[in-house]
This record gives structure tokens, sequence and C-alpha cells, in this order.
């Protein structure tokens, strides 16, 4: 491979596979690759607005509520109008995803172990310290 897009390929490469072992792994829960992240921001605290969840995922609002349109469709979450403000609507979980939350929890644990086992622990910080530099020079 020349030296032009070495790299660009690489990081590709480890998206695509990461994204087939997320998608293998939750489809179980059938749950989508992106969705576990709202559920765990939603177990961490329930009652989140749109708003909230886009600025946490980074993500946008339009691409967080078609995210929630789906979920709640599948059962996961639900949605209600805020008592003291009825423009705003609040996601909550249902019982369904607190019958999973500590399967789902052990599972993504266990794909980070799995996609990571090969680092030692100083590799894997040096791995997230230059993930988090890309993430910023991205982001630009």
């Amino acid at each position: 491979m020349k030296e032009s897009g070495k790299l660009d390929r690489l990081l590709t490469d480890v998206c695509r596979a990461n994204f087939i072992t997320k998608r293998s792994t939750f489809s179980r829960f059938g749950l989508h690759r992106g969705q576990p992240p709202l559920l765990f921001l939603l177990f961490e605290k329930d009652g989140r607005t749109v708003g909230e969840i886009s600025k946490a995922m980074g993500l946008s609002p339009a691409t967080v509520s078609k995210m929630i349109q789906r979920m709640e469709l599948s059962g996961f979450i639900h949605k209600r109008q805020d008592k003291s403000d009825m423009r705003v609507f609040r996601i909550y979980l249902t019982a369904k995803s607190r019958e999973i939350e500590e399967e789902l929890e052990r599972t993504m644990l266990d794909v980070e172990r799995q996609i990571f086992s090969a680092f030692s622990a100083e590799e894997r910080d040096l791995l997230e310290r230059f993930l988090k530099k890309l993430k910023e020079s991205l982001s630009k």
C-alpha cells in the first residue's frame, strides 16, 4: 500500500470492524449498535431531554430524535412531556430496558475487553490519548 492514505485506510478498517462487532453483539438485545450509549446515559440519569442526550452523545438533535423514535417503537424507552415546560419531552427507560441493564453493561465490558485484549494497560492509555487527540483534530 502506498504511504498516502495508509492511516486513513487503517482507521476506516478499524471503524468497520468495530461496527460489525457491535452490530452482531447488540442485535441479540434487539438494539442497533448506536443505541446502547443512549441507554447507558439513561441508566445514569433517567428523564433526560433530547437536547441533553444529543449534547452528551455528540449527535444532532434530529439524529437523536430518530433514534428515540426507533427505540420507543421497540419498547426500550418512552417520552413524557415535562410537567414544568410542556414544550419539552423527557425520555425515560421502560421495564424492558431495566431488565437488560446489567447484562448489557456486562456485554459492553466484554466487548471492550475483546477489542483491547492485545494491548497492555500502558498501550490502552496511550491509544486513548491518541484517539482523544484525533477526535479533537477532527472536531475543528
